[in-house]
């Protein structure tokens, strides 16, 4: 529910400003296979791409890219503070199951 307010004030804001594209980055912890968490991440920025479409934003402006693992930030510091319990790994490795969006306007094309 918290996601689904941000991903709408997001679509809105997108809507408002005229987007010339936008790039929908979807992204893993470093816990599990490299292939599995690549196709997680696809996932992942593709429901973001389709939660954008549904809201009206058109599906040419908007690309979807899995990042997998590659862009994982806090696979160290986690894994330095040797948690007991592997649920407590993964609750540190959160901040690393997300989306990052792009916005390209088309103010900024035309400068």
């Amino acid at each position: 529910p918290e996601m689904t307010a941000t991903l709408d004030k997001l679509s809105r804001a997108l809507a408002a400003v005229g987007i010339h594209g936008a790039t929908v980055e979807g992204h893993t912890d470093s816990t599990g296979a490299e292939d599995y968490n690549q196709a997680l991440s696809e996932k992942r920025a593709n429901a973001v791409k389709d939660y954008f479409v549904a809201a009206g934003i058109p599906a040419d402006k908007v690309t979807a890219v899995g990042k997998g693992e590659s862009e994982a930030k806090l696979t160290a510091e986690c894994t330095a503070k040797k948690f007991k319990k592997r649920a407590d790994l993964i609750a540190c490795l959160a901040g690393d199951r997300r989306f990052d969006v792009n916005v390209e306007t088309a103010n900024e094309v035309q400068q």
